[in-house]
């Protein structure tokens, strides 16, 4: 709760204020009369207009607590705003750390996904280059026997020649 020594006072405190210490100054001149003291003349109009000085202050605190009323009415107003405030700010703040998380994992997806393509593709590529080794060497074992055919066939009609050249068995 606010103090009124935190803010300053309102119009309606002033008068009340002023009210009061017409009231005590009545009070005294009062308690003179009461103990038969001196009262001076001027001071007795004052003691008339008691009861009117005391309706003027009980309109006056009227005043003061509906003030009051909306001091507190605004600072709960404040406070349930401040609430709200603080609510949605927490709400943006769990969407922003939801999309973040989010985002993070998709990040994950599409990183799992292009080192499975990579992958993929480096076994793509060790394959093809297995099947080239093979293709070479089939190539490699095809000429070996092509030059091995060739060899024989230039080696057999030297051997047909030498058995025409050869003598005649007896």
């Amino acid at each position: 709760q606010e103090s009124k020594d935190e803010r300053p006072p309102t119009a309606a405190e002033k008068q009340a204020l002023k009210l009061k210490k017409k009231l005590r100054e009545i009070e005294r001149i009062e308690e003179k009369l009461a103990r038969n003291d001196k009262v001076d003349r001027m001071q007795l109009p004052k003691l008339e207009r008691k009861r009117e000085i005391e309706d003027e202050l009980a309109q006056v605190q009227t005043v003061i607590d509906e003030e009051e009323r909306q001091r507190e009415q605004e600072k709960e107003q404040a406070r349930l705003e401040a609430e709200l405030e603080a609510q949605r700010l927490q709400q943006e703040a769990d969407a922003r750390a939801a999309a973040e998380a989010d985002a993070r994992r998709r990040q994950e997806e599409a990183d799992a996904a292009a080192a499975e393509s990579q992958r993929r593709a480096q076994e793509q590529a060790a394959y093809q280059e297995r099947l080239q080794r093979q293709d070479m060497l089939l190539q490699q074992q095809r000429q070996q026997e092509e030059e091995s055919r060739r060899q024989q066939q230039q080696q057999q009609p030297n051997q047909f020649l030498q058995q025409l050249n050869a003598p005649l068995p007896k």
